[in-house]
């Protein structure tokens, strides 16, 4: 049976408005903007029968998957495969601060390019099994329509996976994936 998956990234956060590189960091918080957007996705997701949301437990995604949920009625839960990238050292960094090394990895992490990692950080292809594993669990399951909330990287890992590729996933996007029992299929965006 095919099942729709739709991934939404949270909504904008104190660390995107800082100009803050975020990964599993939890301090970052969602904005009034932010939590505009969660709002907004919930709208386009209103019509999608979603059964479940399956929630990153990182406070920015969990604020929006929360928002989400609410709106649609609909039980949330948590798992922490959905988290963003462990970007190691360099998580919390300013971006337009970053030291020349650091611009580079990222760079070269954002390209996929095979082992990349900052210290103490995983690499794109280990974020993508993480995330795929995740995906792939709860499309396995009962539930034929199911809405996930997660992180720029994560997502754009998990496309890359199912051999789609998008550069930047903004802020309260919506990506409309599926799942035949073997092979993944990227849909379109929704907003």
């Amino acid at each position: 049976m095919l099942k729709n998956v739709y991934i939404f990234r949270n909504g904008q956060s104190s660390h995107n408005l800082a100009g803050r590189l975020q990964g599993q960091s939890n301090d970052s918080v969602l904005t009034d903007q932010g939590i505009n957007q969660a709002f907004s996705a919930a709208k386009f997701l209103k019509d999608k029968n979603i059964e479940v949301i399956i929630s990153s437990p990182q406070r920015r995604a969990k604020q929006t998957g929360c928002i989400v949920a609410k709106q649609l009625n609909t039980p949330i839960q948590y798992d922490s495969r959905l988290a963003e990238a462990n970007l190691g050292i360099a998580d919390g960094e300013k971006i337009n601060n970053m030291s020349k090394k650091h611009k580079q990895i990222l760079q070269d992490w954002q390209n996929h390019k095979p082992n990349t990692r900052f210290q103490n950080g995983e690499s794109p292809d280990e974020l993508q099994q993480r995330i795929l594993s995740a995906l792939k669990d709860y499309a396995d399951t009962q539930y034929n329509n199911i809405a996930v909330s997660s992180h720029n990287f994560s997502i754009i890992e998990a496309l890359h996976g199912m051999k789609a590729s998008k550069k930047e996933i903004a802020n309260g996007e919506i990506l409309h994936v599926q799942y035949d029992g073997n092979n993944w299929k990227y849909v379109e965006s929704l907003n």
